[in-house]
Parts: structure tokens; C-alpha cells; sequence
């Protein structure tokens, strides 16, 4: 699983890094919104690989809607 950390750790950084070259380019709202989009899409990406190995049967999983986009767990890990 820390594999998975570090492999999403290390897109993100080149994305961030990339979009810090072309930054000077926008202005102030088209910065924050494209900074926002990148981060949102992260932290769904690592809350999801935080909530383990989710099973392919749609009887056995459950999608929710939480700040980070929609992410699917286990039903058994729903209390």
C-alpha cells in the first residue's frame, strides 16, 4: 500500500511541478482554479487507495459522495 502512496505522491508532483512552469501564464482565478482541480483530484485519489482494496461485486461495495468526489468501500467497513 505505501507503494501505491509514493506512486501517487510522485504524479502529483510532477503534475504540481509542471503546472508551476506554465503558472505565470494565467491569471489569478484561472491559477486558483486549476491548483484546486489538481489537489481535488489527489486527495480523491489518495483518500480512495486509503480505504484499501475494494471488492468488483457491486453487491459487496458501496459508492459514497464525500469532499474529495465520489469513492467506493467495502459494505462491511460502513458503520
Amino acid at each position: 500500500m505505501e507503494s501505491m502512496y509514493k506512486s501517487i505522491l510522485e504524479e502529483m508532483d510532477n503534475e504540481l511541478e509542471l503546472f508551476s512552469k506554465n503558472a505565470n501564464c494565467l491569471n489569478g482565478y484561472q491559477y486558483e482554479k486549476t491548483f484546486r482541480e489538481i489537489t481535488d483530484r489527489f486527495n480523491q485519489k489518495l483518500f480512495q487507495v486509503s480505504q484499501g482494496k475494494v471488492p468488483k461485486s457491486k453487491n459487496e461495495s458501496h459508492k459514497i459522495k464525500t469532499g474529495f468526489g465520489e469513492i467506493t468501500v467495502k459494505k462491511k467497513d460502513i458503520r
